[in-house]
């Protein structure tokens, strides 16, 4: 029996020969363009690419595929990327790597070593001023001009706040805090080496604005506790945080009496911090930044805009406004 007759005997009329003819040659038309055996993988072309884009795909459709189209066809949330080493170079301890299906636990070490970070960053910004008088003397200058030092100090402080603490929500607090930390540990060894009242001023300053460690560690505390231990978890940070503002200056006069030297303050100022940095670097979580979590909840919702740094600093102005809450509480702190 001919293929011809099967085909004349099973068509239901010149129509649906057409038909079957069409489908077909187009078959024929796509294994000719890729010589692509059955079976084998073969790129998209732009009829699959069409209906990926219009929200529909093929039953041979791979899960890769799925996670990869762009849209609101994406069905599958992407997790956060596992990084093992920070910047690139510097390896992050694996039992602190992030793995969504391994939890971190918020252990009591932890938030312990966050507050001894807290009271060995915190200190920067208060040893300075009982050795007003140490400056005077060591520069020859008049108490008048050396008075302006806790100022400046205070005001890169400010600065930090503003600038530099959003970023917790845009990137991993565990490379941001090691870079404020290293940062905060140069600055002080270059203010004991200060040759000058102009060159201790601006090292000042900008010892201040990296001075933010504790305000990254604090909501970096409540977001790794568990809720029934939150509220015990921000105390502790909080309280390494108010011993560093007393044990500062009171560390700062004793130091420098019994010493001759005010520069013997930020030497050990900056070995606190030093041992505070490696404590961190072997203890801190890589946790993803609210970014990374937000992008993965939200990766089926392409009309949500993403968080920006000026996103953040427009929405502080506004939370100053209009939150009464806060704006007791700011008063309150005042």
């Amino acid at each position: 029996m001919s293929t011809e007759g099967h085909v004349q005997r099973t068509s239901g009329g010149p129509k649906e020969d057409h038909q079957d003819l069409h489908l077909i040659d187009e078959k024929m038309g796509k294994l000719k363009d890729g010589d692509t055996p059955r079976g084998a993988v073969q790129a998209p072309g732009p009829e699959k690419r069409s209906h990926e884009r219009s929200g529909h795909s093929s039953p041979s459709t791979t899960l890769q595929e799925v996670e990869s189209t762009p849209g609101p066809s994406k069905t599958v949330s992407s997790r956060p990327p596992a990084r093992t080493r920070d910047f690139g170079v510097v390896p992050i301890p694996s039992a602190r790597q992030y793995h969504p299906e391994r939890p971190f636990h918020f252990t009591m070490i932890l938030n312990i070593i966050f507050g001894f970070a807290s009271t060995t960053t915190v200190a920067n910004l208060y040893y300075c001023q009982p050795l007003l008088v140490d400056f005077a003397k060591a520069f020859q200058v008049s108490n008048d001009k050396v008075s302006t030092i806790p100022t400046i100090t205070q005001a890169g402080y400010a600065t930090g706040l503003l600038l530099i603490t959003p970023l917790g929500d845009l990137v991993r607090r565990r490379p941001l805090l090691l870079i404020v930390l290293t940062l905060s540990t140069l600055l002080t060894m270059g203010v004991a080496l200060s040759p000058n009242l102009l060159t201790l001023q601006i090292l000042s300053f900008f010892l201040g604005v990296v001075t933010v460690t504790p305000q990254i560690l604090i909501p970096f505390a409540g977001d790794l506790a568990p809720p029934e231990r939150r509220a015990s978890a921000l105390s502790i940070v909080l309280s390494g945080l108010i011993l560093g503002v007393i044990i500062a200056r009171a560390l700062g006069g004793i130091v420098a009496d019994a010493s001759g030297s005010w520069k013997n303050v930020y030497w050990i100022g900056m070995g606190l911090q030093a041992s505070a940095l490696g404590l961190l670097w072997w203890i801190l979580p890589d946790w993803p930044s609210k970014v990374e979590l937000l992008a993965a909840t939200q990766s089926n919702q392409p009309d949500k805009k993403p968080l920006t740094y000026f996103t953040i600093l427009s929405s502080m102005a506004k939370l100053a406004v209009t939150e009464p809450a806060l704006i007791q509480g700011c008063i309150i702190g005042l």
